[in-house]
């Protein structure tokens, strides 16, 4: 389960001293995707499909250098998954399988957690790095004609790179 992914936050920081307390949100469209041998039998190949995610977080950080810091973050993740099967029993079905190119989709949720670091490159400017694991646990899916349940658990790591403007004159990452 792996592809591209990008996307846009919104977010809010506060620094005291040296520590930096905020709360962000992540919205990413993706074309994640993976197959293997599905669970509930071996003529079927399962296909699993991610569109978008997204997070809502809060992060605690510390300036460690004038215009540089470097934070965690923790909170809640959500996305779509759809899972799709086809046959391996070749082009004309030839052991009769039902369930070929059956799908089923849900909404998940679950929690994420990371760390990352910002530099600023000027007032109201600045980059950032950051990885997040995220966990939307185990999850049933029931295909609608055959009734096969397929049992997906969705977890893996989002690394971005990302250039953020702060509409605040007073950013804070100006005051690191």
């Amino acid at each position: 389960f792996a592809g591209p992914i990008g996307g846009g936050q919104i977010g809010y920081d506060k620094q005291f001293g040296k520590w930096v307390l905020g709360i962000e949100g992540d919205l990413y469209a993706t074309d994640a995707t993976g197959a293997r041998l599905c669970p509930f039998g071996v003529f079927f190949t399962c296909e699993t499909k991610s569109t978008w995610m997204a997070t809502a977080t809060a992060k605690a950080g510390y300036a460690f250098w004038n215009r540089s810091l470097v934070y965690v973050r923790g909170g809640a993740a959500f996305g779509d998954m759809r899972i799709t099967t086809s046959c391996n029993t070749g082009p004309f079905n030839v052991f009769g399988v039902i369930g070929c190119g059956e799908s089923a989709s849900k909404t998940r949720t679950g929690w994420t957690v990371g760390m990352g670091s910002e530099f600023a490159l000027a007032k109201n400017w600045s980059v950032r790095s950051e990885t997040n694991y995220f966990d939307m646990g185990r999850t049933d899916y029931v295909l609608p004609v055959s009734g096969v349940v397929g049992s997906v658990k969705e977890t893996g790591f989002i690394s971005t790179v990302g250039l953020n403007y702060r509409f605040s004159p007073t950013a804070v990452v100006a005051k690191y």
